[in-house]
């Protein structure tokens, strides 16, 4: 693996941050660098805008805008091309911009779900209509979809990686998929994963199983895994993996038809958000085998996308400084 280009797609203007990097490829070949563009704060829950930009080789389109917060929060968008028809089905997270990420304020049902959708490649996007009910129930507190990318399997299925809390227990996280088998039309989730496991990625393997890589707030400060043969209704082999090493922080993950092969993204360090790498597994991610660094210095959430069956495209948040201050994108010959 080796990189082979480098731009910088977002970066802070005055006290204005893009975080949250999602990537996509449209059908029309363009690259969809997604993000949530959070006016005059870095925070969680503030004034926040879903927008993109679009890649077309080096060129860089103008940064567009998807859905507006208008003084609210929308984010952790979540994207999946429907190869049949061309479509860009968007799943996102609504909420009051005053709950200012404090648990203590908890309205029901002020964490919400939204869906829309493109058919021209990004250019014009579908009034968002509400999913809150289909994929969420009254006694979860927290709840978020992505953030990164869904995927649509071998037999249509669309699936979405997602996480929610209890009120009961709402700093204990539980990873879980949402999916269609209609286009998006309509939605509905499976069981979760494991508890102290919270923002992951879901892939599907060669053999059609679908593998999740999930964050964890547990004390070991290791990724973990599982697999599931029904499109993330149940769950199994639920693990740890003791090479990936996490400081509670997002990752990513993509599978390559063409080589059999599993390619991950995380953070390579115990303690802080830094060393970003790619890796990769021959082995449907029990063990990894190769490794490059993408970025040394301080770096956060992360997505991965094939732009062809030898490239992948990686949108990341980095910095010298600080790991909120720009998202690059890098491409990798594999």
């Amino acid at each position: 693996m080796k990189i082979i280009n480098r731009k910088t797609i977002f970066e802070r203007i005055n006290k204005d941050f893009v975080r949250i990097p999602t990537l996509i490829k449209a059908a029309n070949g363009d690259i969809l660098a997604f993000g949530e563009y959070r006016n005059g704060s870095h925070h969680d829950a503030e004034d926040i805008d879903i927008v993109f930009r679009r890649i077309n080789n080096n060129d860089v389109s103008p940064m567009q805008t998807v859905v507006k917060g208008n003084g609210n929060t929308c984010g952790n968008q979540c994207c999946v091309l429907e190869k049949a028809t061309g479509k860009i089905h968007m799943v996102y997270n609504w909420n009051p911009h005053y709950q200012v990420e404090s648990f203590d304020e908890l309205k029901k049902n002020y964490r919400k779900a939204y869906y829309t959708y493109s058919c021209d490649n990004g250019n014009t996007w579908a009034e968002p209509i509400e999913i809150t009910d289909q994929i969420k129930e009254e006694n979860w507190h927290w709840h978020a979809l992505g953030p990164c990318h869904g995927i649509e399997c071998m037999d249509g299925t669309i699936v979405f990686p997602c996480n929610y809390s209890l009120i009961e227990k709402p700093k204990e996280p539980y990873s879980f998929a949402v999916y269609s088998n209609d286009g998006c039309k309509s939605f509905k989730y499976g069981a979760v994963v494991a508890p102290k496991t919270n923002e992951c990625c879901i892939s599907q393997l060669n053999d059609g199983k679908l593998f999740i890589t999930m964050r964890s707030t547990n004390k070991e400060k290791r990724r973990y895994r599982a697999y599931s043969d029904d499109m993330g209704k149940t769950w199994y082999d639920y693990e740890k993996d003791n090479t990936l090493c996490d400081p509670i922080c997002q990752g990513s993950s993509i599978y390559s038809v063409k080589y059999n092969k599993l390619y991950l993204t995380h953070i390579n360090n115990e303690t802080e958000r830094k060393n970003l790498v790619l890796r990769c597994s021959s082995d449907n991610g029990k063990s990894w085998e190769k490794t490059i660094v993408l970025f040394e210095g301080k770096a956060a959430y992360s997505d991965l996308v094939f732009i062809n069956d030898d490239e992948i495209g990686c949108l990341f948040e980095c910095c010298e400084e600080t790991s909120i201050y720009r998202i690059d994108y890098v491409r990798v010959k594999i």
